[in-house]
């Protein structure tokens, strides 16, 4: 009985694993917070700006873009994180009003 009970959590902890695999075969790289093009939810998005000029610019593009169920990674340089598009649309919105 305890055999069978140690596979099954086994086998239900590997599923939950496999459900937050990021795909680290591309790379999307983007100069501009508001322009994501070709980036595919799920990826790895680096945003790398000419110039910051602005020290909120980095947390806009964190909040329109990022899966804050994974790892943010964030230096004077730019922006590392992964993609997601389920907020940026209606943020966009909101900062034109």
């Amino acid at each position: 009985m305890k055999k069978l009970f140690a596979v099954a959590l086994a086998v239900s902890l590997y599923g939950c694993q496999e459900a937050n695999r990021v795909d680290n075969s591309e790379l999307c790289v983007v100069n501009d917070f508001r322009l994501i093009p070709n980036c595919k939810e799920g990826n790895l998005i680096a945003f790398l700006p000419e110039s910051w000029g602005n020290q909120q610019l980095p947390l806009y593009f964190v909040a329109l873009h990022c899966d804050f169920n994974h790892q943010i990674i964030y230096n004077d340089s730019g922006v590392v994180c992964v993609y997601t598009a389920q907020r940026n649309q209606k943020l966009l919105k909101q900062e034109k009003k």
